[in-house]
């Protein structure tokens, strides 16, 4: 398939190094099905090499996209030995800060020896290609293209005095407000606005950043890009968020919900449909993420510990209203929607790739809109108002529930990313991991 082999031509990186010359070292970069990086460092004359040769991949372990967390039991009868390949795509190439670069990458099975590996399609496993499948088929089924833009929300945590005792908890700060400057007057401030400074030095437009609800909470909006190229984009730029953060004495962490008396964080993601849509284009869908937002909900935020779910952030209720924040889809215009239902644990591609076939599934099957306009919280209206809307459904009430159903019913997603992939993902997601993930979240997170 084209569009999962072209991964831009060799005069990229030498063109990148020319804008960046004291760049020593490329990190190749996997995204798993836990929402952690894998990287493998390469010192550019190793790039080179690999891209004079004619074959530019990176062999690495075979099981690069599982993460590594889980009971690696349930895979023995599929996963044997041999390599994954790793495929760098070029035109992703992003400066993480002075000597150090990052390349997205793609993830083959052709070498592994697994016992179900199609070689013909050997990247069935990969959600980046997944994403890739996705895009191509509403490219070729509605000649339509999607931008997508990202808000990072994170917390930057200082350091306790004591030594061995991590980073401190925020302590409630009176007048704190959305947006509030007051935390960003000192050395926090100074942080936030270097994050900034870096993501926008690597080449990705920051729309605007500021304080969020809580103290010590952030946010920095990034511009929209195309699907590809945006999903990297916000991998990349949460990776220099924390790497920055690192340099000014701080520890940036994603996980969706790391204090119970504070705001929780999302990753939440604007998509519009380019050329602009007819209104019946829109509405179709908007019906097709709306009908399948209960296991999209398990894709988006799929840790149970971490859930965002419930009427504080994403809602309770499956509902869309036009530029409401208090419902999971918020309507910005025909065609353009902001997805709430995501978060940092999540693998970002097959998150975008699922609300995309979703929306393209809606559309072939011209779906109707069940529910109305809300222009309000389903949670505090009446009964009998939620009816007249057609809101008459909550979301799961918690992650696992939703990807219990999910594994029930996938609701055709899996004909548009692939099966293999949704099999995986589900395989991953559903074992029993005996990692203590209390210890761990606020790390790799």
């Amino acid at each position: 398939m084209a569009s999962r082999s072209d991964h831009g031509s060799p005069t990229h990186l030498d063109t990148f190094l020319q804008s960046n010359p004291a760049i020593k070292y490329i990190h190749y970069v996997v995204v798993t099905l836990f929402g952690t990086l894998e990287t493998q460092i390469l010192p550019i004359a190793r790039c080179r090499e690999r891209i004079r040769s004619t074959n530019d991949t990176h062999k690495v372990s075979p099981f690069s996209l599982w993460g590594g967390f889980g009971n690696v039991q349930i895979f023995a009868d599929n996963f044997r030995y041999g390599s994954d390949h790793w495929h760098p795509d070029w035109t992703s190439l992003k400066a993480m800060d002075q000597h150090n670069a990052s390349v997205m990458c793609n993830v083959s099975e052709s070498a592994t020896h697994h016992r179900d590996v199609d070689l013909g399609n050997p990247f069935h496993r990969c959600p980046r290609s997944g994403l890739q499948l996705a895009l191509q088929k509403v490219n070729e089924q509605l000649n339509v293209a999607f931008l997508v833009g990202f808000e990072l929300e994170f917390y930057l945590l200082e350091k306790t005095p004591d030594v061995g005792r991590g980073w401190k908890a925020p302590t409630a700060v009176p007048g704190c407000y959305w947006s509030s400057p007051i935390f960003l007057r000192g050395d926090l401030g100074v942080c936030l606005a270097a994050c900034a400074d870096a993501i926008e030095t690597a080449g990705i437009r920051v729309e605007h950043f500021h304080g969020n609800l809580s103290p010590h909470q952030c946010e920095i909006a990034l511009a929209p890009l195309p699907a590809l190229a945006s999903t990297d984009a916000v991998v990349q730029a949460v990776e220099i968020v924390r790497r920055t953060a690192q340099r000014h004495g701080f520890h940036a962490t994603f996980h969706p919900k790391p204090f119970a008396a504070f705001s929780s964080c999302g990753l939440h993601a604007h998509i519009s449909m380019e050329p602009p849509v007819a209104k019946e284009t829109s509405d179709h869908f908007l019906s097709g993420v709306m009908r399948r937002l209960e296991v999209l909900c398990g894709i988006g935020m799929p840790f149970e510990a971490a859930s965002r779910l419930g009427p504080e952030m994403c809602g309770e209720w499956q509902a869309w209203g036009t530029d409401n924040k208090d419902v999971p889809v918020r309507k910005i215009r025909e065609g353009y929607f902001e997805l709430r239902c995501i978060d940092f644990m999540s693998n970002i591609y097959l998150v975008i790739a699922s609300y995309i076939a979703a929306g393209l599934l809606g559309v072939t099957a011209k779906e109707p809109l069940e529910q109305q306009d809300c222009l309000g919280s389903p949670s505090w209206i009446t009964d009998k108002e939620r009816q007249t809307l057609g809101v008459v459904r909550r979301l799961p009430s918690t992650s696992t529930a939703s990807l219990i159903r999910l594994e029930q019913d996938r609701m055709g997603l899996d004909n548009v990313i692939g099966t293999k992939l949704m099999d995986f993902f589900l395989k991953v997601r559903m074992t029993d991991t005996k990692v203590d993930w209390k210890e761990l979240q606020l790390v790799l997170y």
